[in-house]
């Protein structure tokens, strides 16, 4: 068993750890060429008073370990799941879909921000802890900025500051673009 051990190492075998990596089967990946379509909204509809779609994202987001260096490598991606996002049909409006690109589109800005926390942050041996710290911090800051968008933009009704919110987000992108690839 200690001659297994040793060989493990040798190998650099990666120790694989996680704190959400699993996506559901029929999701997006965010790309930056590739905006939101009508299609990718599977989804049942729901009949609530005041709700005219839904986007659910998420940000599956793991790291491995190299076991003879130390070397950490983390991987953060933001995905829609396809199913689970709905829309009404009525409300299939160019306003309505560029308020769902927001949200998606800010999701990507918090897989960024955590990229970027990632590398630079500092480690101990086991990684778990500051790897679940950032992702929980970002995670809470995200609710944060979705509250104040969706209250901003009156749930996607407000054109105006949809276009206020779609300035904010592009200049968020643009400011983490050095962390745009999903794995560091």
């Amino acid at each position: 068993m200690r001659h297994f051990f040793v060989i493990l190492i040798f190998m650099g075998v990666w120790i694989n750890a996680s704190s959400q990596n699993k996506a559901p089967a029929d999701t997006l990946k965010w790309q930056e060429d590739r905006k939101l379509k009508w299609s990718d909204f599977k989804g049942a509809p729901i009949d609530v008073p005041g709700f005219f779609g839904e986007i659910f994202c998420l940000l599956p987001s793991s790291y491995k370990k190299n076991a003879s260096s130390s070397k950490i490598r983390y991987e953060v991606f933001t995905v829609m799941d396809k199913n689970a996002s709905w829309i009404h049909p009525q409300r299939k409006n160019n306003i309505s879909l560029k308020f769902f690109q927001l949200h998606f589109d800010l999701f990507e800005c918090y897989a960024r921000r955590m990229r970027k926390n990632y590398e630079e942050a500092t480690f101990e041996s086991d990684p778990s802890q500051t790897f679940s710290k950032i992702y929980d911090t970002q995670m809470s800051a995200l609710a944060l900025e979705l509250k104040q968008m969706k209250a901003d933009t009156k749930m996607g009704i407000n054109a105006s500051q949809i276009n206020t919110w779609r300035l904010k987000i592009d200049k968020y992108l643009h400011e983490l673009s050095a962390y745009r690839n999903n794995t560091l």
